[in-house]
């Protein structure tokens, strides 16, 4: 029940103009009072869907972009309470290890796909976009929803250099949270699927990064 009052509280919010900036901040080409398409919840995909920025001018498809990791690390926000609100002390601990994990690889993973970027005006779009595609995956992993087809994927695990700190703290991340998917749900489908699970996130996350080479 938390659940549903939480996302329902989300839907409310997203329905709003979130995080919209002064329409001065907008080009003279920016039609004034028009919209920014909005970030769409769909709760069986398990996140938010990618709103339409790309025929936005320069600074409104930044400002979309930016909205939609805005909505989507709110969603994220509200899954992680309400599962912590289900578990017991020690459970909450060892999800609040895997949390600061993925925390890390996140930031770390957005800033070695955009670096390229670093010193072009679409930086702030690819981080923002980065951000929100990986408060997503987030989202799906909380839920043990797999959001990325297996037919195709092979589900070992992917290989990279040793010396890749952004594979190292995934690594890490993937451990402590299927180590608390198997400490709360056992020997249950969930927990047995989860390396797999994450795994072909993470080959997504690497297909992404050969692309932007």
């Amino acid at each position: 029940m938390k659940f549903k009052i939480a996302i329902f509280a989300s839907v409310i919010l997203f329905g709003t103009q979130f995080g919209m900036e002064p329409s001065q901040a907008l080009p003279a080409s920016h039609k004034a009072g028009t919209p920014l398409p909005r970030p769409t919840v769909i709760l069986g995909f398990g996140g938010v869907l990618q709103p339409d920025c790309v025929r936005q001018v320069e600074a409104g498809e930044y400002r979309c972009a930016k909205r939609w990791a805005e909505v989507t690390h709110l969603l994220k926000l509200l899954v992680y309470q309400d599962v912590e609100s289900q578990l017991i002390p020690p459970l909450q601990h060892q999800l609040a290890i895997a949390d600061k994990s993925w925390q890390q690889f996140q930031t770390q993973h957005c800033q070695q796909l955009t670096q390229r970027l670093r010193n072009t005006p679409d930086f702030p779009i690819a981080a923002s976009v980065c951000l929100a595609q990986l408060n997503n995956d987030r989202i799906a992993d909380l839920k043990g929803i797999a959001v990325y087809d297996s037919e195709d994927e092979p589900q070992q695990a992917p290989v990279t250099s040793r010396q890749d700190t952004t594979q190292a703290l995934w690594e890490r991340y993937q451990t402590q949270y299927c180590k608390f998917e198997s400490l709360f749900f056992g020997s249950q489908t969930r927990s047995k699927q989860c390396p797999n699970r994450l795994n072909l996130g993470r080959l997504h996350h690497i297909k992404a990064m050969m692309n932007t080479r």
